[in-house]
């Protein structure tokens, strides 16, 4: 385990040190939107709130954890740029995207974004305790409450207007199904909701907004609990707004990322009731993709379709959303396989999805074990969340 952990530490420094020296735009502020599958970067690249605002939550959390000035300084420019160009000073919550030089693009309100914004800012004022940070995390809170929660029938709807107004067309990306109600975004409402929890309990204020932040999110653990867990252990995926399911395909990732999320949330809860109702489908959840996830290598396939074939791409961020996963599964239970998994992800992951050369890591690897440099290195769904958070975490973890 010392191996190990020494392993991590490293890594998860190398992975940010190559963000701060090849994605910020010391020009125009912020970071560049693409560097390509190569290394190369696009300097006119548009720039995503989903980017910006992950790499402003790692940034947090790496001061958080290592203590050191180089990350807290990151973090505040980091933040200034999200406060100075991606939030709606009319309206309220955060743009969906900008020009290079930080012209608002795209003003639509996706609910996803709006979750990793407050995800960011929860983090950044447990950094720094700059309270206008708190503000804008529960004016994010307010909001999502007010015109994304759905009163009548539960759950939360996924895409609106500048001013608020639902969308017809609330896909998060061409791949996906326009459906009202995805796993997906609960799945990072439930994240940054238990990161504003966490905020909010440091705080000496805000007594009244922690209570509905409280039940907000023990709301949101029990609707993954009715509504998007089945008896598998797998996450149903997609909804229409009465929840009728419109998806049967099963994401090996999703599945393993959610347990331990939602283990996490209840452990900031600190409700014994919750938490014991809750193990058990946890725990479900990651027998179930310790069983039907893993390919011979040690690594996680990507999907399973509704046909029951399986997608084998090895995509970067469900190897290590497994490692936290199962590591969480051999805490809970003492199992030694739990432990043996996350050694063998590790394994993998140093073998075929670090870039030894270029650094950072490929997005993917395909079933014969080449990289797919197609694909971009960094970009508008790819920042040094997943991997630096669960090299993080299984850093706590194994203190």
């Amino acid at each position: 385990m010392n191996d190990l952990r020494a392993d991590w530490h490293f890594e998860s420094q190398a992975i940010l040190s190559w963000w701060m020296r090849h994605m910020e735009d010391t020009e125009h502020g912020g970071f560049y939107g693409y560097r390509d599958g190569k290394g190369k970067l696009r300097a006119q690249a548009d720039k995503g709130i989903i980017m910006h605002s992950r790499i402003l939550w790692t940034l947090a959390e790496a001061g958080l954890h290592f203590k050191e000035e180089v990350y807290l300084e990151a973090a505040q420019r980091a933040y200034h740029y999200l406060l100075t160009h991606f939030v709606d000073q009319e309206y309220g919550g955060v743009y969906w995207m900008l020009t290079y030089r930080g012209e608002v693009l795209s003003d639509k309100k996706q609910v996803y974004a709006q979750a990793f914004s407050l995800y960011a800012l929860s983090s950044y004022y447990i950094l720094t305790k700059e309270e206008s940070s708190l503000e804008m995390a529960l004016g994010i809170f307010d909001l999502l409450e007010r015109h994304s929660l759905d009163p009548e029938h539960g759950g939360y709807l996924e895409a609106f207007s500048r001013e608020w107004n639902l969308l017809a067309d609330v896909r998060l990306s061409e791949k996906d199904q326009n459906e009202a109600k995805t796993m997906n975004t609960h799945l990072h409402l439930l994240e940054a909701y238990a990161a504003l929890f966490k905020a909010l309990s440091i705080s000496n204020s805000y007594y009244e907004e922690k209570a509905d932040v409280r039940q907000a999110l023990s709301n949101l653990i029990h609707l993954f609990q009715s509504r998007f867990i089945n008896e598998d252990g797998n996450l149903y995926l997609f909804f229409d707004e009465y929840w009728n399911l419109k998806s049967q395909v099963i994401s090996f990732g999703h599945d393993i990322e959610a347990a331990w999320l939602l283990w996490e949330a209840a452990e900031y809860l600190q409700e014994g009731e919750l938490s014991r109702n809750l193990k058990p489908d946890v725990l479900n959840m990651i027998a179930a993709t310790h069983q039907k996830g893993f390919a011979e290598d040690g690594s996680l396939w990507n999907e399973q379709h509704a046909n029951g074939s399986i997608d084998k791409q090895r995509h970067w961020w469900p190897q290590v959303e497994a490692m936290v996963g199962c590591y969480l599964g051999y805490q809970l239970t003492g199992e030694e396989a739990y432990l043996q998994r996350v050694k063998g992800l590790w394994r993998f992951i140093q073998k075929y999805q670090i870039d030894p050369v270029g650094g950072e890591w490929h997005w993917l690897v395909d079933e014969n074990l080449k990289p797919d440099l197609s694909i971009y290195k960094a970009g508008p769904w790819k920042a040094p969340y997943h991997n630096v958070r669960a090299l993080l975490e299984l850093l706590r973890r194994t203190a």
